[in-house]
């Protein structure tokens, strides 16, 4: 990802190693500007919108929730609904899960 554009074209970019070569994710631009490239590792969508990158989960129907999204709701009491891990629990622990 290059959000200023300055060193990529296009800004938002992805690869997947296939046969020893990396071969190019498909993109796709939507009417609202956003881009999306699927990640069949994360197997989560990649947007990148208003100069913003966030990963959509099409199963749960919504973005993971970003650092600064979870103080906040943590400020306000909210707990975080049952089964639904934060996307840096793992690096809490020192371990990546």
């Amino acid at each position: 990802m290059d959000p200023s554009g300055e060193y990529h074209d296009p800004r938002v970019q992805g690869f997947d190693p296939v046969d020893g070569k990396y071969v190019a994710l498909p993109r796709e631009e939507r009417p609202d500007g956003t881009v999306a490239v699927w990640s069949p590792v994360l197997q989560l969508e990649q947007h990148f919108k208003d100069e913003r990158l966030r990963f959509w989960n099409p199963k749960a129907g919504k973005y993971l929730e970003r650092p600064e999204e979870e103080s906040e709701r943590l400020q306000l009491g909210e707990r975080r609904p049952a089964g639904k891990p934060s996307w840096h629990a793992g690096m809490r622990s020192g371990r990546a899960k």
